[in-house]
């Protein structure tokens, strides 16, 4: 007996079998996803001018998914567009929660792909007997650096490096909400392993596979009014600022950079240092202290500035600051690998900086929804909203308002989170400045993410930290999520802001430039941690490194 295909996929793969989009359902689908970026995208001409991408010219685009066979090719369509933009917080995502992984970690050390962590739970040694520090030659035929190429058309990221490395980190993770052909796997993969002394082993590494794929978007839905957009009964004063004040890394549990958002460290600490925070799960920072060269030395880590209970954080590093202003000649503070958040990044800067600075300023894509939001979130407050969140959102009311009607790309320079750019150091009852004094130096890297950048930019342009390390990831702006389309249900992530520097700084491949959106915050001191020796060597060259930068500030005197 013959059975019909779809029935025989179900049964022999456990998939959906739903019918295709129309033509006229992905032209639709895809319009409406460009129509999101002309509205609501904040760096519009900024990627226009200086990357070269013009969202709005999407004819090319349309001749694409005119022209698609299926919806898995529209959906790589969508994603090629959207990665366009080269920008770290868009992106188009499937509503699946299919993935393939194998328990392999693989980075990029020195130009090569790395072997950087092994489960052998999952992979025993004695079958698998390849070690961190080994190279990756191939999966199943393909170079890395092939397939690294194929997966970042379809994720952009506003810092090159940054891009490939979490490419590099999906090699052996596939996703289908951001790699629309994930499913098309086999159960094992062939890879080919280059081992320290130079031989080439060939493993069958068997995937584990969990969830469900998509095959297609049909059949045909109905059209249904937008959930992202829809305006709620009675938004809040802190509820519409939240959304202006978001800066993080969208996507970012999905992630296998290691460390990344993690409170520990991603390297052992020096030899005689002293664990404070990061003893007990309910501890936010990382901290310690340790002497080199006869210098106390603080060190601090921020993981990301979207702590779970921020007023917990907040007391917990006011507390913890206290100690290292008394105990420290400087402090290493860092943000690598920190993924960002809100505004509690500005609470922190405060913290650290002992005086008045200037603080983060953006620029923000005018749009009816959010100054209907921000009317009425204002009109209904209740007498308990704080004064400045008040000032604050009625300011950007009048800003987006006179953006919005007077046909301007974005508003002018404006604060997100405090009612003023300038801002003044924290005091205590007695009305005593706060803060940490002593020298700082600033660990950064291509993932030290939006807020992440922001943060590093309130310090290097206040010239308040020596920053080390590699250029931040240029991911400057806040970002929302919106529908990706009525047929396909899939859903953006979107830029709606650019970050503001006080002064326009030149930097590498870039025009001189208020903005810091792809630019990054560049270090004052470079150091690429990305090495075999330090991969074989846990990072141990890389704490010597810092160590003898901060011995070097502290030396100088403080700032």
């Amino acid at each position: 007996m013959k059975i019909p295909l779809c029935r025989a996929l179900l049964l022999a793969v456990a998939l959906p079998c739903a019918g295709q989009m129309t033509t006229e359902q992905r032209l639709f689908d895809f319009e409406h996803v460009a129509s999101q970026f002309a509205k609501f995208y904040g760096p519009y001409e900024w990627k226009r001018d200086v990357i070269g991408f013009d969202a709005y010219s999407i004819k090319p685009w349309l001749d694409r998914v005119r022209a698609s066979k299926s919806d898995l090719e529209y959906y790589e369509i969508a994603m090629e567009y959207v990665a366009s933009l080269k920008d770290t917080h868009s992106a188009y995502y499937l509503p699946s929660d299919y993935w393939a992984f194998i328990a392999i970690g693989v980075d990029i050390f020195d130009g090569r792909y790395l072997i950087e962590s092994v489960n052998r739970a999952s992979l025993p040694l004695a079958s698998y007997p390849f070690v961190v520090g080994d190279e990756i030659v191939s999966i199943n035929g393909k170079t890395p650096e092939e397939l690294v190429a194929w997966m970042t058309k379809f994720q952009g990221n506003g810092n090159e490096r940054a891009g490939k490395r979490q490419a590099a980190a999906y090699l052996f993770t596939r996703l289908q909400s951001i790699l629309p052909r994930a499913h098309e796997l086999g159960e094992n993969a062939t890879v080919a392993v280059r081992r320290r002394s130079g031989d080439i082993e060939t493993y069958e590494l068997p995937w584990q596979k969990s969830g469900t794929p998509i095959l297609a978007g049909g059949p045909l839905p109905s059209p249904r009014a937008s959930r992202a957009k829809a305006i709620e009964a009675v938004p809040t004063v802190e509820g519409v600022l939240a959304t202006l004040q978001r800066k993080e890394m969208p996507g970012k549990e999905l992630s296998r950079i290691v460390g990344l958002g993690a409170r520990t460290p991603f390297f052992a600490p020096p030899q005689g240092f002293v664990r404070r925070l990061g003893t007990q799960n309910t501890h936010f920072h990382f901290s310690g202290t340790y002497v080199s060269e006869g210098k106390r030395i603080g060190y601090l880590r921020i993981p990301n500035f979207s702590p779970p209970n921020p007023n917990a954080a907040v007391n917990e590093l006011l507390n913890e600051l206290t100690f290292l202003e008394q105990n420290t000649d400087g402090l290493v503070v860092d943000i690598a690998r920190n993924t960002g958040g809100g505004c509690y990044g500005n609470t922190a800067a405060q913290a650290l900086m002992a005086r008045p600075f200037r603080g983060e300023a953006d620029e923000i894509r005018p749009s009816l929804a959010v100054l209907a939001q921000a009317q009425i979130a204002i009109a209904s407050a209740p007498l308990f909203v704080p004064e400045w969140q008040l000032n604050l959102l009625r300011a950007i009311q009048t800003q987006i308002s006179s953006a919005y009607y007077e046909n301007r790309g974005r508003t002018g320079p404006i604060p997100v989170c405090a009612d003023t750019i300038d801002r003044e150091p924290l005091t205590n009852f007695e009305g005593r400045v706060f803060g940490y004094t002593k020298p700082i130096l600033l660990l950064t890297d291509e993932f030290t993410i939006s807020w992440g950048d922001t943060f590093a930019q309130i310090m290097a342009d206040n010239k308040r930290a020596t920053l080390f390390g590699m250029r931040t990831n240029g991911a400057g702006g806040s970002v929302d999520s919106f529908e990706g389309g009525f047929y396909a249900e899939a859903s953006l992530a979107a830029t709606t802001s650019l970050g503001v520097r006080s002064q326009p700084v030149q930097t590498p491949g870039f025009p001189a430039t208020h903005y810091y959106e792809n630019t990054g915050i560049w270090p004052d001191i470079p150091y690429d941690v990305m090495t075999e020796e330090n991969l074989r060597n846990g990072y141990a060259p890389y704490v010597a490194a810092f160590t003898k930068a901060i011995v070097g500030e502290i030396n100088k005197g403080a700032r």
